[in-house]
């Protein structure tokens, strides 16, 4: 009986240690979401631009010493029925100076869709000093059937852009907007301000 006894102990202890894994491994799941926000809001922005505070750039000095060429580019997802392209394929612009661009789409249905910008820009570095006072990304953007609409962009390279960057890269996809139209976007990268 003793050893009978003993395995049902060692078994016991298992078991409450193999429960105890799981649970711990269940919890890491779940932490590993705001642990990869903080690590990457921490590190870099990943090629995210930043939502612009007014009056950061109320206080920024045109950098006249320099040019940066910012080229846009756009591209629309298998799935949402527009067409999407920049109005103007690229610009030269004095970092602190802002500037203002527009985006044209076209719903090519005869039904209302809700698309979604999602964007990015390279270098990845530039992300951060890439900052949007306006921009359609903020929101989802519903088109009427066969509707056509300027979407403008307003936006500003900090002077603090690294010297050796002078070429900045962003592109946007739209998406079928799965939820809703009209709801403001929580992008925590977007609202970061310096």
């Amino acid at each position: 009986m003793k050893k009978n006894d003993n395995q049902d102990v060692a078994n016991t202890r298992v078991l409450k240690k193999s429960v105890l894994i799981v649970v711990l491994m269940f919890g890491f799941g779940f932490a590993l979401v705001p642990l990869y926000e903080l690590c990457k809001d921490w590190l870099s922005n990943n090629g995210q631009a930043e939502k612009a505070d007014i009056k950061y750039l109320s206080q920024v000095k045109e950098d006249k010493s320099r040019l940066v060429v910012v080229e846009f580019f756009s591209d629309v997802h298998s799935k949402l029925a527009w067409d999407f392209h920049a109005a103007t394929s690229k610009v030269k612009i004095h970092p602190g100076k802002q500037m203002r661009i527009e985006y044209i789409a076209k719903n090519l249905t005869n039904k209302p869709i809700t698309g979604l910008a999602r964007f990015n820009i390279y270098p990845p570095e530039a992300g951060r000093y890439f900052k949007k006072t306006e921009c359609f990304c903020f929101t989802e953007q519903t088109l009427k059937g066969g509707e056509t609409k300027r979407m403008p962009l307003l936006f500003m390279v900090d002077p603090k852009l690294p010297k050796r960057i002078d070429n900045i890269v962003l592109t946007y996809e739209f998406l079928k907007a799965l939820k809703k139209p009209g709801k403001k976007l929580a992008n925590k990268t977007a609202t970061n301000s310096k």
